[in-house]
């Protein structure tokens, strides 16, 4: 996921302005790339580029149950706090659970590889529909 720009005039200021788009890359059926609008963000003029690439990682980590390492400055954790919570009200996205959470729920069972046979894999493998 990433900013996309355009060079627009902002109705509020009368200046040219920069107007952001959140986009994200998507293959279709035939395999072919094109960029999807997730949302439309809007003027944020108080950006830096910097700080504008950050709000995308940390907005990409979030929404993939991700913990970022950094401790990022407040305005960038108010804009991420700002578009996850519109990205989830607007159902733009699908929310990911803490992944820790759903493999500590899973039923996992230990196999001993040296107690399989291959006699055994066939025979699984000739029930298949």
């Amino acid at each position: 996921m990433f900013f996309k720009t355009a060079s627009r005039i902002n109705p509020q200021t009368g200046n040219l302005s920069i107007y952001y788009r959140l986009v994200e890359n998507s293959r279709n059926a035939l395999g072919g790339i094109f960029q999807r609008n997730i949302m439309t963000v809007g003027y944020m003029d108080d950006v830096s580029t910097e700080e504008l690439q950050r709000i995308a990682d940390v907005l990409n980590d979030r929404i993939s149950g991700q913990g970022t390492l950094i401790e990022e400055s407040q305005k960038v954790k108010c804009y991420v706090d700002h578009l996850y919570t519109r990205l989830v009200k607007e159902k733009r996205i699908d929310r990911v659970l803490d992944s820790r959470k759903k493999l500590s729920e899973c039923d996992w069972q230990r196999v001993d590889k040296s107690s399989c046979s291959i006699i055994s894999i066939f025979k699984y493998k000739s029930m298949e529909f």
